[in-house]
């Protein structure tokens, strides 16, 4: 089965608040079910591990913290991975939620380039040091819905139980085992 969610971010932007996030959604979603650049096993191509990534996940995370626009506009930089991720989402048309992180403002569409512009007209919370717990369980909620319009059922005509399946790419895959 595919991962619930991707999270994109600058480590010398919002490594801190991601992290934690990331350690949060483990908890509510299984760590298998959160996806984060550190899980990438050694000698693999990364942009093949995060297209393979996204396009496994039901929802992208980008995380924006004060320095996600950069003074040096690294964004407009083709090569960009953060650039990457975003464009390669809105591509695959995946659910995209921007968090903005301490204080953060959204960028404006002039801030990014042309095909990740519309993140800036996105809705999407925010996420505080003082305010953690809350905000946390603000995002979880949300994103629960998220999850739960993407989920259907299965009926085993054997015993007539029902088992959670999930649909990811046009495929549905068994989101819990069997008895």
């Amino acid at each position: 089965m595919g991962r619930s969610s991707f999270i994109s971010y600058r480590r010398n932007d919002s490594k801190d608040s991601t992290y934690r996030l990331y350690d949060f959604l483990k908890k509510q979603l299984g760590h298998n079910n959160v996806f984060i650049d550190v899980d990438m096993p050694y000698g693999k191509d990364f942009s093949e591990e995060i297209k393979t990534a996204i396009d496994e996940s039901i929802v992208v995370l980008v995380m924006i913290g004060k320095n996600f626009v950069a003074k040096d506009r690294r964004l407009f930089n083709e090569i960009d991975y953060v650039r990457f991720e975003i464009s390669y989402a809105f591509e695959k048309s995946k659910i995209i939620v921007p968090i903005r992180v301490n204080g953060s403002e959204m960028p404006s569409t002039n801030d990014l380039p042309g095909e990740i512009e519309k993140l800036s007209l996105i809705n999407g919370p925010e996420l505080r040091n003082d305010n953690w717990e809350t905000d946390c369980q603000h995002i979880w909620e949300k994103l629960k819905n998220i999850y739960n319009e993407q989920v259907d059922r299965f009926t085993d005509f054997r015993d007539g139980k029902q088992y959670r399946t999930i649909k990811v790419l046009e495929k549905t895959w068994m989101a819990e085992n069997l008895n």
